[in-house]
């Protein structure tokens, strides 16, 4: 008797440990499911975040892709930015980053209906002061951000390039045909966002984009460099990239 009540209560045991386990097993599994639905909640509330920033973003750019309307402003005076700068201003240039940034990963321009771009300007956000910005791909989404506050071109090259497809703006949401003069290389100089002095060598495609953005700066757009009547004007004595 005593060995059968001794098996009766191991079997007991047994399946008392078994169930514990089997417990413990379960509510592992949904505690799982919860932290996999949070993580998959938590990547899509941080797109979310990209999208609604992005959102107004453009909103406060009344609309990048139909700002073409609203030349005046590109062709106001754009004054000196004075330092230290205000908490909007840096959180505007921060926000013109990001949307360049994910504009030119395939994912989010695909996803969010983004039109890609290199380069922002101050005046294209609506704001008539000398800053740009520009979001550099130097390999497969590896990217270099660069800011220049007060700006200015110190040096450039005799040598001049145009871009094979020719230049685009989120300002003007039109294909223009036509090339535009740039120089090979340029040298800016200007400040960083905590008023430090910066100086950038440029070459190519980023000195085309420097340029481009800083005649912005000066109430110039790429299609101003365009003769309508001779769109591929002087195309002989420049390079091609």
């Amino acid at each position: 008797v005593f060995v059968s009540l001794a098996t009766t209560r191991k079997l007991y045991h047994t399946k008392f440990v078994l169930s514990i386990l089997f417990l413990k097993f379960f509510w592992f599994f949904l505690a799982s499911l919860k932290l996999n639905k949070k993580t998959n909640l938590t990547i899509e509330l941080g797109l979310q975040t990209i999208n609604d920033k992005t959102s107004k973003l453009i909103n406060r750019c009344h609309s990048l892709e139909c700002f073409e309307k609203m030349v005046t402003k590109l062709r106001n005076k754009n004054i000196d930015v004075t330092f230290p700068l205000k908490e909007e201003t840096k959180k505007l240039i921060n926000d013109m980053l990001e949307h360049l940034y994910y504009s030119q990963i395939e994912e989010y321009s695909e996803k969010y209906e983004l039109r890609p771009g290199m380069g922002l300007a101050a005046p294209q956000v609506g704001v008539n002061e000398r800053f740009f910005v520009v979001c550099h791909e130097e390999s497969e989404n590896k990217f270099k951000n660069y800011i220049l506050i007060n700006p200015q071109m110190i040096s450039h090259s005799e040598e001049l390039i145009y871009a094979s497809e020719g230049e685009g703006c989120l300002s003007v949401n039109r294909d223009v045909e036509g090339i535009v003069p740039r120089y090979a290389r340029v040298t800016f100089t200007g400040y960083d966002l905590d008023g430090k002095p910066v100086k950038y060598r440029a070459r190519e495609e980023l000195s085309i984009a420097f340029q481009h953005e800083m005649d912005h700066l000066n109430g110039i757009l790429f299609i101003d460099h365009i003769d309508p009547k001779n769109p591929y004007k002087n195309k002989d004595y420049m390079r091609e990239i």
